[in-house]
């Protein structure tokens, strides 16, 4: 497995991300969720990450994932 993040919020400033949207997926499918996504804070998805081989990222640009 791997986890994809497919989200970010951050602090009123800008400066911090705060929350992250994530989930697990399949690593050979990345659009294949083996753990369908959640929102946690950033510092709980660090531990997550120590954990996984691959950590991959997919946002929405203009309606199209990049």
């Amino acid at each position: 497995m791997a986890i994809l993040v497919i989200g970010v919020r951050y602090n009123e400033a800008e400066t911090l991300v705060t929350h992250v949207q994530w989930g697990r997926v399949d690593r050979a499918n990345p659009f294949v969720w083996v753990e369908k996504p959640k929102v946690t804070e950033a510092k709980d998805l660090i531990g997550y990450i120590y954990r996984e081989d691959v950590v991959q990222t997919v946002f929405a640009i203009d309606g199209h994932r990049d």
